[in-house]
């Protein structure tokens, strides 16, 4: 029996295929979370907005090659939305691509024979 996720439009066979479903689901709304989570800035008590649009070029050198034009990209479209809450939403889930790249080509370094 197969069945289908209408979120992310998967057609699912099999039990095996359902635990790796999961897996990912589960993962992508760590990372989102974890993106859109503001750090408490613990002096004043209140919430503080560290992403910058010049923080996020600065760690471009970080991420993996096959990620850095896409991810350029979007933080040069980025710059470009004026509403300041939806800037920081988008640079926050930037922010969270460059994070899971910059994990994903240290796991791979780590991993080299």
């Amino acid at each position: 029996m197969s069945t289908v996720n209408p979120a992310k439009s998967i057609i699912v066979k099999n039990n095996a295929e359902k635990s790796t479903v999961n897996v990912i689901e589960k993962v992508t709304e760590e990372v989102t979370e974890k993106a859109t989570k503001k750090p408490v800035d613990k002096a004043a008590g209140t919430h503080s907005d560290t992403h910058t649009i010049k923080s996020l070029f600065d760690t471009l050198q970080q991420v993996k090659l096959s990620d850095k034009a896409r991810i350029r990209k979007r933080l040069l479209g980025v710059k470009k939305i004026t509403h300041a809450d939806k800037q920081q939403k988008a640079l926050a889930q930037v922010a969270a691509s460059i994070q899971q790249s910059i994990a994903n080509k240290k796991l791979r370094l780590a991993h080299l024979p």
